[in-house]
């Protein structure tokens, strides 16, 4: 009984809600129907068409970046991670180019990319790797001139040193550091 009474006062909340915010866009002359259509800079380079699922299959070994001294497999930094995220199109729901030549880029799902980044570094912690922990670990590449600040949020820029040193090999997928500037 109690909880049935709780379900019948939760849904009349609920509608109370929804016709506050009708009244609230009815006054401001705002019809939900209208289309909103950004500007042509602030376009995603991805397509939203395709599939939405965020279930992409992971396997570590796939992310292994060949390292230039050692010339060993090893797990990626954190910017390497990134540039192979924005870089490969089965990663363009997690984040894409805003502006490939200047290297600026978007993270479009952030708790998503966070748990990528937890399980492609096997990370053993005993909380979850939140967005925020990863943005700061991303912002301390401002300083060695890896990443540059934007001033804008869920939004990064690779240094053109950076963009000019990694490609991704295409027969075998991975990220290759071909440049002795870096570092």
């Amino acid at each position: 009984m109690a909880e049935s009474m709780d379900d019948e006062m939760y849904m009349k909340f609920l509608d109370e809600i929804i016709s506050m915010q009708d009244s609230v866009l009815e006054s401001a002359n705002i019809d939900c129907a209208d289309e909103v259509i950004l500007s042509e800079s602030s376009q995603p380079t991805f397509d939203l068409s395709g599939d939405l699922s965020y279930d992409i299959p992971i396997n570590p070994k796939e992310w292994l970046v060949m390292d230039a001294k050692t010339h060993r497999l090893r797990p990626p930094h954190l910017f390497e991670f990134l540039l192979r995220v924005v870089r490969h199109p089965v990663y363009a729901l997690y984040a894409s180019y805003s502006n490939e030549s200047e290297g600026i880029f978007q993270v479009h799902k952030p708790k998503e990319i966070a748990d990528l980044w937890e399980k492609i570094k096997n990370r053993q912690a005993n909380q979850p790797m939140t967005y925020e922990n990863f943005a700061r670990a991303i912002r301390w590449y401002y300083p060695r001139g890896i990443m540059l600040k934007t001033n804008l949020r869920h939004t990064f820029k690779f240094s053109q040193q950076i963009l000019n040193a990694y490609i991704i090999d295409e027969n075998d997928n991975r990220l290759i550091f071909c440049s002795k500037e870096q570092q």
